[in-house]
């Protein structure tokens, strides 16, 4: 009964040495031959060249739209979310006000990444200043 483990364990074995040993040379392979000056190219990585077009906003201005409609929902609750705070403390609840606390917290991080997102979409589309975004701290 152990003979098919032990086969298909040395199979496995067989495998990943093959593979890790031709791996390994193929990388070799590639690092030679970008170092011969062959025409091989790495991907740019860079967004923007001077003198480039302009970037497509239009998925970017779609997100900004949702990023401000979940503001707008976020802010509702973050104003439910302090009174409940606040009401279970006076209430003499402090670990269920230092839960809250942080949720809070973690809400306003959030806001406020989002609003910088808002923020940068803005500056590199273009666009003014979105109506929804002020600030909630």
């Amino acid at each position: 009964m152990k003979t098919p483990t032990v086969l298909r364990s040395l199979v496995g074995a067989a495998a990943l040495s093959g593979a890790l040993t031709f791996g390994a040379a193929g990388a070799a392979g590639a690092a030679s031959a970008a170092s011969a000056g062959s025409p091989v190219r790495a991907p740019s990585t860079s967004t923007a060249a001077p003198g480039a077009a302009a970037p497509d906003c239009t998925r970017a201005l779609a997100r900004s739209q949702r990023l401000q409609a979940r503001e707008a929902k976020a802010n509702s609750w973050l104003s439910k979310a302090e009174a409940r705070q606040a009401k279970a403390a006076s209430a003499g609840h402090t670990k269920v006000a230092a839960r809250m606390a942080k949720r809070i917290s973690r809400a306003q991080k959030l806001m406020q990444r989002g609003e910088q997102l808002i923020a940068r979409i803005a500056r590199k589309c273009g666009a003014g200043a979105p109506a929804g975004s002020t600030s909630a701290t």
